[in-house]
């Protein structure tokens, strides 16, 4: 299997580390957008008004769209 250039040069810089932590804080942003529009956790949704409670995520968005 041929190295790739690239990658070696991340790790050489010492990037890798740097790098895996803003992978796992961006997912865990995502992970937290997802189960707020879930379960409506008050952050982004209000309260009562997560996919659970029968609203839909993109009601607002797609009423102003008008």
């Amino acid at each position: 299997m041929k190295s790739c250039p690239a990658i070696n040069s991340v790790r050489a810089a010492g990037a890798a580390g740097p790098l895996a932590g803003i992978r796992i804080v961006l997912g865990l942003m995502l992970l937290w957008s997802f189960f707020d529009k879930l379960l409506g956790l008050g952050l982004a949704t209000p309260a009562g008004y997560g996919w659970i409670d029968g609203c839909s995520p993109s009601y607002a968005y797609m009423m102003g769209l008008n």
